[in-house]
């Protein structure tokens, strides 16, 4: 017992002895090692390294004895002194007792602690990250790496790429490794990370995250293979991660790995794709976990993509938005995913299946398969019975203010996506779904009351839509629509698919003011339909359009091209009378142009005028006209983006006759009274009016033509310009002048044969109108006829005074 005692005593003192014996000899030879140990390194790496104080440290890994360097900073090159690639406050490297005293520098702990080490790639693809470009001196011994060790707190490391602006950024908090450094470098990780910046400048992925790390990895350089022994991570302290496999670079890139995520969230999922976080979907909260397990293997080159191999899925896992009540939940499938054979896009599938979930406490269910990536082919299967309200309250929509009502949705779609945009029919291509809305109510944000729909049934077969009798109200308005809808769901989805609709329209009251939107900051003068060889049948007893009433609407409106739109005819009972229509509409970036021929019986003319706004001029309005308008139109109208009449381009031919007319405080007629005798100029009434007019180059102009009026029986024919400039030619009967003023009369005096006639001319515009005789119209082919009656003329003229 006492001899046991006695070498525990021995053995104790021993070790007391050496723990006093060896930091006095390491102090002994403390300069020595400090010189020696810093010349290697310097030599070794071929960079500026430098630090504020070295000392050795003997207690701080005992038995090894430790370098400490206080302060420590490496300068990769002159060339970007601000670079620098390391600056470390404490730094400790270990090594052993017995290396040292043979001169032999094997690093074998290595501790870091408050420092950053900043890697970065420039634009001309130098680095400041290389070490070991010199290499060793000659007959120097250079520094060895076996750490068994190595402890790195609060060290932030940071890759930054600065021809792609892509920045890395990381701070181990506690950071536990292993270095095993030689023709093969052995690397095993595990401690806290914590991320700071993942990606490029404005958009990072894991920010701000805590990872627990477990990673062994192989590296054997001078064969260019990678093992990959073990990585775990762990994510937000939930979130598991593994990656498990082999990587060989030469002399092409060659994969075989495994890897798996398990218990993820869908929250931590979405930090992952940055896309999700800048998108409409940053609005929603999530709850619930998904697993995946997968393998990448072969050879990855610019012609070829290795084989990816993925299964996944989640279990009970929930969507809401963040301001709104509605939730999907219970939302729960099994899903693979494969590259194919060929391992590319055209023979790649996705199959979603045993899909369920609720929104709200409404269940929905289905299966989604897609396969050939580069042509899809789609085989989906979807079932719900929902509440509207529930999917705009989980899915808002700017322009839609409210939705409520119940849709019963089933849903079968198989074929080809990428051909419904080609064809209107596609082959092997199948769907019969059925949606059906009950007790709809929808208010758009621009419309002033909500639109309803008592019940509707809505039939998707093949790629057309087709809905049967259904009744749509709006305020006062009260349509029925019955429709097919070609080539459909390309339409929907398609950016500039082309679809053909065959519809009619039934109403008993329609008012265009119930369905025309408030003012709008939106450009509308680009908006077509996206629809061709397309026709909608119209059947409307009472069609409201602002002051007017237009009775049984009916026709055809046919749509060529989505820039061609053809009225085939349209017919109506409207301002008294009846109308009947038939135009083109061609549409281009520039401009609209109609083209049509227009039909009017018994139309009165101020209602007429009041509809079309007085045809954008103010020279002869509404209020200057009455009367009965029979005849034809045919016109080449041009409208400007906005609708704005164009009328340096526009073109329109009128044989018309009116029938119990009147002019009313017409300005023309009124100049008359200091020339005719007493007359109601402010009120002129005429049986009946026949001309053909035309309007062209901005000016009406207007054949000679009799007008058997109450101011007497006239003759008119001239021009009237849109800018308010006109030029009448009139032709009167001379009983109906005043006799002032005769030397001037004399010269303008004609006998036709309708009796003796003076001829007046009236120009200017509409706010300072010229009347003079015209001299220039006795020049015609009358002038010689006037020089044989002139003198009898003027007697008969000087006997009635």
């Amino acid at each position: 017992m006492r001899r046991k005692t006695r070498k525990v005593v021995l053995w104790i003192l021993g070790i007391l002895t050496a723990f006093a014996f060896l930091p006095l000899l390491a102090l002994f030879f403390q300069d020595e090692i400090i010189q020696i140990f810093v010349n290697q390194l310097s030599e070794q790496f071929d960079r500026k390294i430098s630090a504020r104080k070295v000392s050795i440290n003997f207690y701080k890994n005992f038995p090894n004895i430790s370098i400490h360097l206080i302060d420590v900073t490496i300068i990769s090159n002159p060339n970007w002194p601000k670079d620098r690639l390391a600056s470390i406050e404490n730094l400790y490297c270990s090594f052993d007792f017995y290396d040292i005293f043979h001169k032999k520098y094997v690093i074998k702990q290595l501790y870091a602690e408050n420092g950053k080490l900043n890697f970065i790639e420039y634009a001309e693809g130098n680095t400041n990250y290389h070490l070991f470009d010199k290499g060793k001196k000659e007959n120097s011994q250079p520094i060895q790496f076996d750490l068994s060790r190595i402890r790195l707190k609060n060290i932030h490391f940071q890759y930054e790429k600065r021809i792609s602006k892509e920045k890395y950024a990381l701070l181990a908090k506690n950071l536990a490794a292993r270095l095993r450094y030689g023709k093969d470098i052995f690397i095993q990780l595990k401690g806290d990370i914590f991320t700071l910046h993942i990606g490029k400048s404005q958009k990072s992925i894991l920010s701000n995250k805590t990872i627990e790390l477990n990673s062994e990895i192989l590296m054997k350089p001078s064969e260019q293979h990678y093992s990959l022994k073990k990585t775990e991570i762990v994510l937000e302290g939930s979130s598991i991660f593994g990656l498990q496999g082999e990587i060989k670079t030469d002399p092409q890139i060659d994969l075989a790995l495994n890897f798996f995520g398990k218990k993820v969230s869908l929250a931590t999922l979405a930090t992952l794709v940055p896309q999700l976080a800048n998108s409409t979907f940053a609005d929603y909260q999530t709850q619930g976990e998904v697993y995946f397990n997968g393998k990448i293997y072969g050879k990855w080159t610019e012609q070829q993509m290795p084989a990816i191999q993925i299964t996944f899925g989640c279990q009970k896992a929930a969507f809401y938005h963040a301001t709104m009540k509605t939730r999907l939940q219970d939302i729960t499938f099994d899903a693979e995913f494969s590259n194919g054979e060929a391992h590319a896009p055209f023979s790649s599938h996705l199959f979603i299946k045993n899909l369920s979930g609720k929104m709200d406490n409404s269940p929905f269910q289905g299966t989604i398969y897609v396969e050939n990536f580069e042509n899809p082919f789609l085989d989906l299967v979807f079932q719900a019975k929902l509440n509207a309200e529930q999917i705009i309250n989980f899915y808002p929509i700017e322009s839609v203010e409210t939705l409520k009502g119940n849709i019963d949705a089933n849903i079968q779609f198989k074929g080809n996506i990428a051909g419904l945009a080609q064809r209107t029919s596609v082959p092997n291509f199948n769907s019969a779904s059925r949606v059906a809305l009950e007790d709809i109510s929808l208010k758009l944000q621009h419309m002033p009351e909500p639109l309803a729909i008592r019940r509707a049934v809505a039939l998707l077969q093949a790629n057309a839509l087709k809905l049967d009798s259904t009744h749509i109200s709006l305020a006062e308005s009260d349509v029925k629509i019955n429709l097919v809808w070609k080539n459909f769901i390309a339409w929907l989805f398609k950016e500039n698919a082309l679809a053909e609709i065959d519809a009619s329209v039934q109403s008993n009251v329609c008012n265009l003011d119930n369905w025309k939107w408030k003012s709008s900051n939106a450009d509308t003068s680009q908006i077509h339909f996206g629809l061709q060889n397309s026709t909608l049948k119209l059947d409307i007893a009472k069609l409201i359009a602002g002051k007017h009433t237009l009775q049984n609407v009916s026709g055809r409106l046919e749509i060529i091209s989505p820039t061609q739109y053809h009225l085939q005819p349209i017919r109506m009972n409207a301002v008294g009378g009846s109308l009947e229509a038939t135009a083109t509409l061609k549409i281009s970036p520039q401009s609209y142009n109609i083209i049509g021929e227009y039909n009017l019986s018994n139309i009165d003319i101020h209602e007429l005028f009041l509809l079309f706004n007085n045809f954008s001029q103010q020279e002869i309005t509404a209020d200057n006209l009455d009367g009965k308008l029979d005849g034809k139109i045919s016109a080449d109208i041009w409208l400007s983006p906005d609708g704005k009449p164009d009328f340096t381009q526009t073109r329109l031919i009128a044989d018309i006759a009116i029938r119990e007319g009147k002019l009313i405080q017409f300005k023309p007629l009124r100049s008359l009274g200091k020339f005719l005798k007493n007359r109601d100029y402010d009120l002129v009434r005429f049986a009946k009016l026949e001309n053909v007019f035309t309007i062209e180059n901005q000016k009406i102009y207007i054949p000679r033509m009799f007008i058997n009026s109450s101011i007497g029986r006239i003759y008119v024919a001239g021009t009237q310009s849109f800018s308010g400039q006109m030029e009448y030619r009139l032709q009167i009967p001379l009983n109906t002048f005043k006799r002032n003023q005769e030397e001037l009369m004399k010269q303008a005096i004609m006998e036709k044969p309708e009796g003796t006639a003076l001829f007046l001319k009236i120009s200017g515009n509409t706010d300072d109108l010229q009347v003079t005789y015209d001299l220039e119209a006795i020049k015609d082919k009358w002038v010689l006829f006037l020089e044989r009656q002139r003198e009898n003329f003027l007697n008969i003229f000087r006997s009635k005074k």
